[in-house]
């Protein structure tokens, strides 16, 4: 029945941020209920022909994705390896945007929401100062997390009883988003289509132009008018959602493909992030890992 499709997604099990690095490393799930067993990747089809029961629970959507997306792909990867550092990893995805997948996922003690991804990355982690030590108080590895995935050059507070940090940088708003295509058949992307304003894509070209990004899936779902910015030091933009007298992140470091189609053709992510010359705007933004997904579905 729906109740019951339903009451078995709203298990903890698909809540858990270690279970991630578990269903990661595997290379064949299966999913077992009581004394019932499924393929991993046959559940995955049932989840997807069943997305019309929860596709209107925004908070449910985004949590099952994130993980049947690492369930579908377990036979498709190879194993852990070896980077330069030394540190094994599985090697899926830059770390940034590990955090803005599954940063609303729970964790017994805090710092797990950091050092269950670490494993995950494709980042060289070795100068972060983000190995695991829990004797790091969590205030500091939540600054510590920020500055690496934004810049040194930002001012970060946090405080030890909460999972938000509060941004103070210089930046430029590089234009803003136009239209999501989230397709669950594409599980873990979305296509974002953005408009840049006075930022060249060609030569000689100052006026608005237009893009196709395709992005890893966020715990907090992009909206049509998000604002795309880049904080002083930052080699990735930030979306952002204004609220009140400061912003939202909704993605802290949207990883862009190099070449990215426009109208014309394609231009490249590294002239237009080498176009910026100054940042002259001053930016409050708001990490919050706390809130319900909800409270950031529509624009402020």
């Amino acid at each position: 029945t729906q109740q019951a499709f339903l009451a078995l997604l709203q298990r903890p099990w698909f809540r858990r941020i270690w279970i991630l690095q578990e269903v990661a490393a595997a290379r064949h799930v299966l999913i077992m209920c009581a004394s019932k067993q499924i393929d991993g990747y046959v559940f995955c089809l049932g989840v997807d022909s069943l997305k019309n029961f929860y596709g209107a629970r925004t908070d449910l959507q985004g949590m099952i994705r994130s993980v049947t997306y690492l369930i579908r792909e377990a036979i498709f990867r190879p194993g852990y390896s070896m980077g330069s550092s030394g540190r094994s990893s599985l090697d899926i995805c830059p770390l940034g945007e590990l955090m803005d997948m599954y940063h609303a996922h729970e964790a017994t003690k805090r710092h797990d929401k950091v050092y269950a991804l670490l494993g995950m990355s494709s980042d060289d982690l070795s100068k972060a100062g983000l190995l695991p030590d829990y004797g790091v108080p969590w205030e500091e590895l939540l600054q510590r997390l920020t500055k690496y995935l934004l810049s040194e050059e930002i001012s970060v507070e946090t405080w030890d009883d909460k999972e938000i940090a509060v941004i103070k940088s210089k930046g430029v708003i590089l234009g803003k988003v136009s239209s999501v295509q989230s397709d669950m058949a594409l599980d873990d992307r979305q296509g974002v289509d953005v408009i840049f304003t006075n930022i060249p894509g060609h030569p000689g070209d100052m006026g608005e132009w237009g893009a196709h990004w395709t992005l890893q899936v966020s715990a907090k779902s992009i909206r049509d008018g998000d604002i795309i910015c880049l904080l002083q030091g930052a080699s990735k933009p930030t979306i952002i959602r204004l609220s009140e007298d400061y912003f939202v992140i909704i993605m802290i470091g949207a990883t862009t493909l190099e070449d990215m189609k426009t109208g014309s053709g394609y231009t490249k992510w590294s002239k237009v992030l080498q176009s910026v010359q100054s940042f002259t705007r001053d930016f409050i933004l708001v990490w919050d890992w706390e809130n319900p997904l909800e409270k950031w579905q529509s624009p402020g």
